[in-house]
């Protein structure tokens, strides 16, 4: 676009400002990456409120497009530092709330925010974090004042989540503590008659699995509602308690259904009759009876695990790397906000 076209400042102005701000509003990456390579003064660009390319994509969350600050090669201290509508810097604009509607669960959408804080924090000069608007706030207390809603939502959130998933670790270990107690198979002398047999080994491995992984994942969930829930809690604590909340809890219901599955193949078993025919006639109709009940929750939280997956260990390991390659570089730009594209 606009190829071999001799720009001025002014005729840039007229025919490139409206479009590569409008771009950079919406999240248009390629519209606002061609004018760049046409005109790259076209950073120089202000809308009426002030604001540049870069700060439209902070305050609008537009990370594909902000990630040009690094990418393009433009200088980081001349585009953070630039003041803009009621003296703010770019870190007060990303300590503005702006959740995102792609993203569910008011948890999620704060983790984005703070990550998105965090970033920024990262990216500016170490002077602009004490800065202060015209209504004499500095960007931590903007961040504070802007999220104390969505805090109180993403609160809510996390303890009716954690509440559910108690409800059924808490039936589950009722299950299989009494599966243990009363195992398939008439005992001697407290010793069950099925001890030799391979699906008994089966029962009791796969029981004690469900009791040990549903303890566990319960405990995570009453330490989830037992948290303080601070800000930067919800950036990787109570995701990653949760992540592994689900992922204990569905290995918990998976090993259950084995062990129910394993006991009542026993109890078959023992029937009068031929086995072969009796295990050819019961192990494939209970083994897909106990596989339809896991499958279906995994695909009921499928949604949810994948979104807590992403956004809590993608960004976070791109962040830290990327800041460690540009503190090995002097003239290389940070680039932590890849961790958000």
């Amino acid at each position: 676009m606009c190829a071999g076209v001799v720009w001025t400042f002014d005729s840039a102005s007229c025919a490139l400002k409206m479009p590569v701000l409008k771009a950079a509003s919406l999240g248009i990456q390629e519209i606002v990456e061609d004018i760049l390579e046409a005109y790259t003064a076209s950073t120089m660009f202000y809308d009426d409120d002030n604001y540049n390319i870069f700060q439209l994509a902070v305050l609008h969350r537009r990370e594909k497009v902000f990630n040009l600050i690094y990418n393009m090669g433009l200088s980081q201290k001349w585009v953070a530092s630039y003041p803009c509508k009621n003296k703010e810097n770019i870190l007060h604009l990303a300590a503005k709330c702006n959740p995102s509607r792609h993203i569910n669960g008011a948890a999620l959408q704060m983790q984005l925010e703070m990550q998105w804080f965090k970033a920024v924090e990262m990216f500016v000069h170490p002077l602009l974090l004490e800065e202060r608007n015209s209504d004499k706030k500095t960007p931590r207390a903007v961040f504070d004042d802007e999220h104390n809603e969505l805090v109180k939502e993403g609160e809510k959130w996390m303890r009716d989540t954690a509440s559910s998933c108690m409800v059924v670790d808490a039936l589950i270990i009722a299950m299989v503590f009494a599966a243990i107690i009363a195992v398939p198979g008439n005992s001697e002398k407290g010793i069950p008659n099925f001890r030799h047999e391979t699906l008994f080994k089966v029962f009791i491995i796969s029981d004690a699995a469900a009791l040990f992984s549903s303890s566990f994942s319960l405990l995570l969930f009453v330490r989830i509602l037992t948290s303080r829930y601070a800000e930067e809690d919800f950036l990787k604590a109570l995701p990653k308690r949760l992540l592994l909340g689900l992922m204990t809890l569905i290995f918990s219901i998976a090993t259950m259904l084995v062990a129910s599955s394993s006991a009542l193949i026993l109890l078959i078993d023992a029937v009068p009759g031929p086995k072969v025919m009796l295990r050819r006639s019961t192990i494939i109709p209970v083994t897909i009876m106990a596989t339809l009940p896991v499958v279906f929750f995994i695909w009921s939280q499928s949604h949810l695990l994948i979104d807590v997956l992403l956004s809590t260990y993608r960004p976070s390991l791109q962040i830290r790397n990327k800041i460690k390659q540009s503190s090995t570089d002097k003239n290389s730009i940070p680039v932590a906000l890849l961790a958000l594209e």
